[in-house]
């Protein structure tokens, strides 16, 4: 996400939502390898579901070192979770950690911003 979204978006969705799969990329630069990677875009399909019903926001992913990171703010953690675990109910279980920091002003992706994006 390279901007901001409204005020509005902010309030509505302020815990930001890490989830961590950890993987053996020993093998393969750092980077999952196939088998895994198709794993990982149907877990991320699944959760776009979530994002589509209004539940989350996803604002970055990062993959490598044997670490994938799906970054999200939602609103409600609990109200996530059930809705996670349905969408991932007919799926493997999948190696996730997953985490919650509440983050009101969406500092984690203004950190990212300042970081990554280039000051015009």
């Amino acid at each position: 996400m390279e901007d901001l979204p409204p005020e509005g978006v902010r309030e509505r969705f302020g815990w930001l939502t890490v989830v961590s799969w950890r993987y053996d990329g020993a093998k393969n630069n750092g980077m999952p390898t196939t088998d895994v990677h198709e794993q990982m875009v149907l877990l991320e399909d699944s959760i776009d579901s979530l994002q589509e019903a209004g539940l989350c926001v996803q604002v970055y992913t990062k993959t490598g070192n044997g670490l994938k990171e799906l970054v999200y703010y939602i609103g409600d953690r609990e109200e996530f979770m059930r809705a996670f675990n349905e969408a991932l109910a007919d799926q493997p279980i999948y190696p996730l950690e997953i985490e919650f920091f509440e983050d009101p002003e969406w500092s984690d992706l203004q950190t990212v911003h300042s970081v990554y994006l280039p000051k015009e």
